[in-house]
């Protein structure tokens, strides 16, 4: 595979709602045969956290060849709308179910 997603998960406690204090809860990576994969992925995992108040995510695509990565951008996962997917790359449900396959 020749992109990684590298995440970053925080918790805060419920009660400091107000003033959360965020704490690295763990890490991970999962990787991609594309960088479009590994964004849509991403924009996917982000789109859960966000719906909790308790915990937050980090997160960016590197390509393991340039070392080209989304670190720094504003919305690392956004889709570049013109950006085309290489020939015969997979679709988020291919990349779901292959991660459901390999199990944990």
């Amino acid at each position: 595979m020749e992109y990684v997603l590298f995440l970053m998960l925080f918790t805060s406690p419920p009660a400091s709602k107000a003033h959360p204090v965020w704490t690295l809860h763990s890490t991970e990576r999962f990787e991609f045969s594309t960088m479009d994969g590994c964004k849509i992925y991403g924009k996917h995992l982000q789109e859960m956290v966000d719906s909790t108040d308790t915990m937050a995510m980090r997160g960016w695509c590197v390509d393991r060849g340039s070392g080209d990565s989304t670190y720094g951008a504003d919305n690392p996962f956004v889709k570049n709308n013109n950006a085309q997917p290489p020939a015969g790359s997979e679709n988020f449900e291919q990349i779901v179910s292959k991660r459901k396959r390999a199990g944990p």
